[in-house]
């Protein structure tokens, strides 16, 4: 997610994401229980949870969570965020009010994928990061959702490490 001093870039974000980002600006206590109250529950019943976020996600992340062999599996990366309480997601959310340092300083090479069915993440934050880091890279994946970084890990780790696909 880009920074979100644009205006209407909060409105945009999924209803948990606006909630946990005006949480941690305002109440942060509430945001950390919050949070913290949403890992125990997916701790308890990792089934549930993952019902949860699949009826929020689109038609290909839906087909990402089928491929997994399981509800633990599958929700394995949000119980292991979660281990600790609601500090991180409280701790991210404050960061994207502002990054600390001008976007436009960034000097390393940067590739932003981002999949055009992600109903999570706006494209509009993919596209104001490349408008203001320079020489970044932007990559629209057509059919992609927002797991795309689990159905394209390989790629994305190529990419990284300086080999192209």
């Amino acid at each position: 997610m880009a920074p979100y001093d644009r205006p209407g870039a909060v409105a945009e974000l999924h209803s948990i994401d606006r909630l946990g980002y005006r949480l941690a600006r305002s109440a942060p206590a509430a945001g950390r229980a919050l949070f913290g109250a949403m890992f125990a529950a997916c701790r308890r019943s990792p089934e549930r949870a993952l019902q949860g976020f699949r009826n929020d996600v689109s038609e290909p992340d839906q087909a990402a969570i089928d491929a997994l062999t399981d509800e633990v599996e599958a929700m394995g990366w949000f119980i292991e965020a979660g281990r600790k309480g609601g500090r991180g997601p409280t701790h991210d959310y404050r960061a994207l009010g502002d990054w600390g340092f001008p976007l436009g300083d960034v000097t390393a090479p940067v590739e932003l994928w981002h999949g055009d069915a992600d109903v999570l993440v706006p494209m509009a934050h993919t596209e104001d990061l490349a408008a203001v880091v320079p020489g970044a890279t932007r990559r629209r994946c057509p059919g992609e959702g927002h797991l795309l970084m689990a159905t394209h890990a390989t790629e994305l780790l190529a990419t990284a490490a300086g080999q192209r696909h």
